[in-house]
């Protein structure tokens, strides 16, 4: 039967559309073998630490964004209406907190000039001799060591290794 198919070029033809119609419906009702929906997720974590936090942290959000919803809700119902003036003190009030206001600016400015007036309470004639005293504090407490203290302990430490070594020395 191949024979008469091949030989035939309208069969052949027709046995070609009948295979591609095949084919086409074969890659239309195939599945992809790439998955890409979204990786699988635990509903609860391994960690028990990360699952509260995460939750909580997340509840935190949702309900601030509910609350500012409601907020923007709100504000579009009442249209011009959202600006709140604040409610205003009485005349009286009002004077006194001012008479307040200017009385600690009088305290404080007061403070002020004290202070900058102040005179130091360490007088200059004391620096000298408390210089002196922390001199000679410094020299019994850390003496200080010159460079010809350093060649001289050189030279003691070379003269008892060497006596040392003197000594160590069999008689033969």
């Amino acid at each position: 039967m191949w024979n008469l198919i091949s030989i035939n070029p309208i069969c052949q033809r027709k046995k070609i559309v009948n295979d591609q119609e095949k084919l086409l419906s074969k890659i239309t009702n195939t599945k992809s073998r790439i998955d890409t929906s979204a990786p699988w997720k635990p509903s609860h974590s391994l960690s028990k630490w990360n699952n509260k936090y995460s939750h909580a942290e997340e509840n935190k959000i949702a309900y601030e964004n509910n609350i500012m919803l409601n907020k923007m809700v709100n504000i579009q119902k009442q249209g011009n209406k959202s600006i709140i003036s604040m409610p205003h003190l009485p005349k009286s009030q009002q004077i006194t907190k001012r008479i307040q206001r200017e009385k600690l600016q009088q305290e404080n400015l007061v403070l002020f000039n004290n202070i900058e007036s102040a005179q130091a309470t360490y007088n200059k004639q004391f620096w000298v001799p408390d210089d002196q005293k922390n001199q000679v504090y410094k020299q019994l407490h850390r003496p200080k060591i010159q460079q010809h203290d350093y060649n001289e302990l050189a030279r003691k430490q070379l003269g008892s290794r060497s006596a040392a070594r003197f000594n160590e020395i069999p008689d033969s």
